[in-house]
């Protein structure tokens, strides 16, 4: 089953790293997240909408293309899809009240830009959550992206690196 078309392949919008440095310079804290998605499919997110303090942006895959796009939500307007809040939802619970510290746009090994991943922060400085988002054919999937602590490394009595075998 194909997804309602989400019209926005004509939109004059700035490079994702200009919206990217939009939203953390002036967005401000996440107030509220917003899936939207055709009803037939409920688990297929097509559009999130971010609301932070001083503006609203959106991601959405474009259909020509299947890659992920960063636009003001202004710029693209209502769809009609189902929506629902997903602030309450994972991951998104943890970046509520948070800013954007970074914005990273990612690309795949043939330079489609298929994600786009955050970094939500305490203003005073501790705590951040990190979610990327991933264009996957018409849809959106979200994940969270969690630091992993490096054990104590060793090296050998004789100085030389030990090295698994097996």
């Amino acid at each position: 089953m194909s997804h309602p078309v989400v019209q926005h392949n004509r939109l004059k919008v700035g490079s994702m790293w200009e919206v990217g440095s939009a939203i953390a310079e002036q967005g401000g804290r996440l107030h509220n997240v917003t899936y939207h998605f055709d009803a037939d499919l409920p688990r297929d997110i097509l559009r999130i909408d971010l609301e932070f303090e001083h503006g609203g942006w959106s991601v959405l895959v474009h259909e020509d293309d299947d890659t992920v796009r960063l636009v003001e939500t202004t710029a693209i307007g209502d769809s009609d899809l189902s929506r629902v809040d997903a602030a309450a939802l994972a991951p998104w619970r943890d970046a509520i009240g948070r800013a954007v510290r970074w914005v990273w746009s990612l690309e795949n090994q043939q330079g489609y830009p298929d994600a786009i991943q955050f970094e939500f922060a305490d203003i005073s400085g501790g705590g951040a959550a990190t979610i990327q988002i991933l264009a996957i054919a018409s849809r959106l999937n979200i994940q969270q992206v969690r630091s992993i602590e490096t054990p104590p490394l060793t090296t050998s009595p004789a100085g030389k690196h030990t090295r698994n075998t097996g």
